[in-house]
């Protein structure tokens, strides 16, 4: 097996595109992400071709703490 192909079926993975990430500002039009995505989607499923939907979880705010914590130490 060559190093860069582990597989040689594409996959679509697509990762927190769900309203609580999307929702606010953001440094592109969000509208047009969600649209592509759909349209990627669609067109593997429609060739038979995996769709993996990642949605990370945890609470609001939980890395800012974890930042903090690691600055001072703990």
């Amino acid at each position: 097996m060559e190093p860069s192909l582990l597989d040689a079926l594409p996959a679509l993975v697509v990762i927190d595109l769900r309203k609580g990430i999307v929702d606010g500002p953001k440094a592109h039009p969000v509208e047009g992400v969600v649209a592509n995505a759909v349209a990627l989607a669609e067109s593997f499923r429609s060739l038979g071709l995996p769709v993996v939907l990642v949605n990370v979880a945890g609470r609001p705010g939980a890395h800012r703490l974890r930042l903090r914590r690691r600055r001072r130490g703990r």
